[in-house]
């Protein structure tokens, strides 16, 4: 738990803008799941994230299927539900997050820094899911260079 805090606290203090409140506001939740861990337990993940995304939520102005960030984080918690084998959890991890970049990159963004572009932000992935995924494929050890893709 001690250790999302302090993530938290480094994600409000080295950014100004709101993506970093909101992962701060989302890394604090996932401390309150984890609290009291030495280690963390990946059977957790999605419970984490669920809180990591409901906090989200209640602290920001979208809701999902706007195109942000909260969407990529529902669909890692959702794909990891009741999967217990680390592994697998990465590959549902990985799948879910690129597969929801995917789903989301033809749609105009409709809030955030990123509704002042909206019809051209159509083919773009939000930075702030393109961000989650990237942490989530480093995190699982699937990080794939730009090319490969």
């Amino acid at each position: 738990g001690g250790a999302f805090r302090a993530l938290a606290a480094a994600s409000m203090a080295a950014t100004g803008s709101s993506l970093g409140t909101l992962f701060g506001t989302g890394l604090m939740a996932a401390g309150r799941e984890t609290k009291g861990l030495t280690e963390f337990d990946w059977t957790r993940l999605s419970s984490m994230l669920a809180a990591a995304r409901d906090a989200m939520l209640a602290r920001g102005g979208a809701k999902l299927g706007d195109k942000t960030v909260l969407d990529a984080l529902d669909a890692v918690a959702t794909a990891t539900r009741d999967l217990a084998e680390p592994s697998a959890i990465a590959a549902a991890a990985t799948r879910a997050g690129q597969e929801t970049l995917d789903r989301f990159r033809p749609i105009a963004s409709s809030i955030g820094r990123a509704r002042m572009f909206a019809e051209r932000s159509v083919g773009l992935d939000d930075p702030g899911m393109l961000a989650f995924v990237r942490l989530s494929e480093a995190v699982a050890g699937e990080r794939q260079t730009p090319t490969s893709r």
